[in-house]
């Protein structure tokens, strides 16, 4: 009997790939030093820095101010900052434990929190009336993105010395990049095509074909 061939579809994919997510993190803030500076609002008031969200990568992972000295629990909170005031409530907040020493405190947004790329926010803790803080402080005045800040009782701020900034850390990664998606080349719905052609072909061939 003689032997048929069979035509076997071959189908070519192409994989489109969107951008990598990437590893890399920028990293803004100011120096640790030896400099200690006070803030103790006369009624209810925030003490904090103001920063600039990087252009590039603008996911905060997290905010670290270096060195912070309270008797009292404190409320760490993240507004946007704009013509000089907090602007709406707060994006994100968190209880801090009375220290007994200078300690640094780190704020870490679970998932990251996308900011406004080149967009400034202020981190800043919230007093009652009669309580004080001590924060580390850099007198150089080296960080140009931001400044030291006061607001009483808020939400409109003033610079607490154009001197010196608080210190800080933050860390930003860039946007997470959709999945890839793999559709057919244009070329590949040709191919198909001719190996559905050929699989008839190969039918049609059987039906025609004597038996033995």
């Amino acid at each position: 009997m003689p032997k048929t061939m069979r035509a076997v579809p071959f189908v070519a994919l192409l994989s489109v790939a969107a951008p990598a997510i990437g590893t890399a993190q920028t990293t803004i803030g100011v120096p640790t030093t030896n400099s200690l500076t006070t803030c103790s609002p006369s009624t209810i008031g925030f003490c904090g820095q103001t920063f600039t969200v990087p252009v590039v990568d603008n996911v905060l992972q997290s905010f670290t101010f270096l060195g912070i000295f309270s008797p009292n629990v404190l409320d760490f909170e993240l507004y946007a900052f704009a013509g000089g005031m907090l602007s709406g409530g707060p994006l994100a907040s968190q209880a801090i434990p009375p220290s007994s020493g200078i300690l640094p405190f780190t704020f870490v947004p679970v998932g990251g929190l996308a900011l406004t790329s080149g967009a400034q926010y202020a981190a800043v803790l919230r007093l009652d009336a009669s309580e004080f803080i001590s924060l580390n402080a850099n007198v150089s005045g080296a960080y140009s993105g931001g400044e030291s800040v006061v607001c009483v009782p808020g939400p409109t701020c003033t610079v607490a010395n154009p001197n010196a900034d608080t210190q800080f850390e933050a860390t930003f990664i860039g946007q997470a990049a959709p999945p890839t998606t793999t559709i057919p080349e244009p070329a590949t719905m040709a191919l198909l095509g001719l190996g559905l052609v050929g699989i008839a072909g190969v039918s049609w061939r059987r039906r025609q074909a004597p038996f033995a």
